[in-house]
């Protein structure tokens, strides 16, 4: 690494640029299982609203009967699967579990997180469904801190209330 007068560049950037260093570098928050744990039973707790508002949604976009609703099931299946995943995280962790022993359900939930972006850029999802599933993002992303801050990029997508 280049560093000017015994500063390390990217370091340098990151504070001009007012990004954390840790950050700017993706390196991983140091492991606090009491924080950690609380921040899985809160994606837990969203992840299951998300699913619960996507479900009630219902395939309103006229997906019923269209090449949609194949790809609108999935997305309720996966959305489920990845609730499901942040129950089982969360337990883990309230049993104890450390970084390395949970890390693995984490990145298939980050892997579940991926394919639902995916097959969502595909479907209509009303704008007090999108805000559910935000908040579960926006958990998620506090919770990848912990293991992999690069792992969830999740963009915000329009909706009909946009």
């Amino acid at each position: 690494m280049r560093s000017f007068q015994g500063i390390c560049l990217p370091a340098l950037l990151a504070v001009t640029l007012g990004i954390a260093p840790s950050l700017a570098a993706g390196d991983v928050a140091n492991w606090d299982q009491a924080k950690v744990t609380e921040l899985a039973g809160q994606f837990a707790k969203d992840a299951q609203k998300a699913y619960d508002a996507l479900y009630r949604q219902g395939s309103t976009s006229g997906a019923r009967g269209s090449g949609q609703a194949f790809t609108y099931n999935k997305l309720v299946d996966g959305v489920r699967l990845i609730a499901s995943e942040a129950r089982h995280l969360h337990a883990s962790l309230e049993k104890g579990k450390d970084h390395d022993s949970t890390y693995h359900t984490f990145k298939r939930i980050a892997e579940l997180v991926h394919d639902a972006q995916v097959d969502v850029r595909f479907l209509f999802v009303e704008h007090m469904t999108q805000e559910k599933i935000d908040t579960a993002a926006g958990s998620l992303q506090a919770l990848a801190a912990y293991y992999d801050p690069g792992a969830i990029q999740i963009p915000k997508r329009r909706s009909q209330g946009d």
